[in-house]
């Protein structure tokens, strides 16, 4: 699978604002975004994240972290890169993460399905706490008190420790908390039912692409 990141639709819900804040979150967020891939990368082939503008007037592309990085370019949008890539790749297997409901129906035309930020952000939060603790320790606490780490005892003697620094370098900018969005509820409503005709086809194609993000 293909996940496709709106960047700073992302950025602009999950973190709050804050002067002179902007390019620590997208270095963490892509930091994240890298373990994460790791981690997934039986199902996660490639992730490719696009920012808006950018240093040229074209796009341009580099890799860190094994994270494909799109700058739109000055006379375009990411939207617009997104678009046109969802259009060239209609035949792959592609999820667009994206609070943008216009940007989410256009593609949807070529057969890429959308998730809330807020969802995939917490997957790939869960991920890297699953690897963080892997014997019984208060992780729970972890994401939602945002705690400095000095002030986190951990039990653990197997810790992942690349995807701890990330964890608490994303909770100290105190990043934002939503009800679970229709992606989400999908999922729960398909676990609950264990019948997947009583899902809709589309509904059917999220929710299998969700299942592979776990």
């Amino acid at each position: 699978m293909i996940i496709v990141i709106d960047g700073y639709n992302l950025l602009r819900h999950i973190f709050p604002k804050a002067k002179g804040l902007l390019d620590i979150q997208r270095r963490q967020l892509i930091a994240q975004l890298g373990l994460y891939k790791k981690k997934k990368q039986e199902t996660a082939k490639e992730i490719i994240i696009v920012f808006d503008a950018g240093p040229f007037g074209h796009a341009s592309r580099e890799v860190k972290d094994g994270i494909v990085i799109i700058f739109s370019g000055q006379k375009s949008s990411a939207d617009d890169w997104i678009i046109e890539y969802a259009e060239k790749k209609a035949a792959h297997d592609i999820l667009l993460v994206s609070l943008d409901r216009k940007l989410a129906q256009t593609c949807e035309q070529y057969g890429v399905n959308s998730i809330d930020v807020f969802d995939f952000y917490k997957i790939v939060q869960d991920v890297l706490l699953e690897h963080v603790q892997q014997s019984s320790t208060p992780s729970s606490s972890i994401i939602q008190k945002y705690e400095p780490l000095e002030d986190l005892e951990i039990f653990s003697t197997t810790i992942d420790q690349q995807a701890l620094d990330a964890l608490m370098e994303s909770a100290s900018i105190d990043t934002k908390i939503k009800e679970p969005s229709q992606a989400s509820k999908v999922s729960k409503r398909k676990d609950r039912l264990g019948v997947s005709k009583k899902l809709s086809k589309q509904e059917k194609k999220l929710y299998h692409k969700i299942k592979k993000l776990h």
